[in-house]
């Protein structure tokens, strides 16, 4: 398996990938918007043999008040085919290393926490910070210490391709 950066040819497989993995098209819209507006910073594409299998979109956010770097991971999406074959794992893993690299002080998302937790997220709210769509354990959150000695709280603003 070789993940990588999306190019324009993935564009539809992308979309068809996101689509197929939620009960509405809501997030591929999500990663379309991303990348309509800018605001996609990261897309990478997991694939073996020409096929794409996975994709996970990073979007710059930002934390109000603060010139902290932000990023938000997700949408992620993984083909049905190839759930628990570790391909949403390794994209995950490429994007953290991505943006350790680039040195987001802050990254958030939204999803499961035993999923997210073995990836150094953890709850956000506890920590202080707040999301506007909610107060679960599903917002979380990962510091990379070096980009971020303190300990951030406040407001996390996404990009308005969430607003949807």
């Amino acid at each position: 398996m070789n993940i990588r950066s999306e190019r324009v040819e993935d564009i539809d497989a992308i979309f068809a990938i996101h689509a197929s993995s939620f009960e509405s098209d809501e997030e591929a819209l999500i990663v379309d918007d991303l990348r309509a507006s800018g605001e996609l910073i990261c897309s990478l594409v997991a694939e073996r043999g020409g096929v794409l299998l996975g994709h996970v979109a990073v979007s710059k956010a930002s934390l109000v008040d603060t010139d902290l770097a932000v990023a938000a991971i997700g949408p992620i999406a993984v083909v049905k085919r190839c759930r628990r074959q570790g391909v949403g794992s390794a994209l995950m893993e490429a994007a953290i290393s991505w943006l350790d690299a680039h040195r987001f002080g802050l990254t958030v998302l939204l999803g499961d926490p035993t999923f997210y937790q073995r990836f150094g997220f953890n709850p956000a709210a506890p920590a202080g910070l707040r999301c506007p769509w909610t107060t679960t354990e599903a917002f979380q959150m990962r510091c990379l210490t070096e980009a971020c000695p303190d300990m951030p709280s406040g407001d996390v603003r996404w990009s308005t391709a969430f607003n949807r």
